[in-house]
């Protein structure tokens, strides 16, 4: 995969932002983020180095990516990839238990993460 983007998959952080700081500040932008906080500005690294290229099969899969829907996140941002449709996800739905449901305002058998009321299957215990 040659494909080259225009912004880092991971902190969001245009090519051109890089570029600029260099050339303006003399130092190579981060890979991370700022935050504004009650102590000023904070700055958490997220990698030790920006993402420009599109993920890999092997990236997608490490991600939890179901290898049928590689081609809808291949150039997806990282919290795209951990937020990805459980549909498109090796684990699927999250279902709330019984012993949660109250805890977490929302119904049993119902997805965690979209919401989705999910039929449970008849079990032979």
């Amino acid at each position: 995969m040659s494909e080259c983007l225009d912004h880092c998959l991971i902190c969001g952080v245009s090519r051109a932002e890089v570029d600029a700081v260099r050339r303006r500040d003399h130092y190579t932008l981060g890979c991370g983020i700022e935050s504004n906080t009650e102590s000023g500005f904070d700055y958490d690294e997220l990698s030790p180095r920006h993402r420009w290229s599109p993920w890999s099969d092997k990236d997608l899969a490490r991600a939890g990516i179901k290898s049928e829907a590689f081609e809808k996140y291949r150039t997806a941002d990282s919290m795209t990839l951990q937020y990805a449709a459980c549909d498109d996800r090796v684990r699927g739905h999250v279902i709330v238990s019984e012993e949660s449901a109250e805890f977490a305002g929302l119904r049993v058998g119902q997805c965690w993460d979209c919401g989705k009321q999910i039929e449970r299957e008849a079990s032979n215990e």
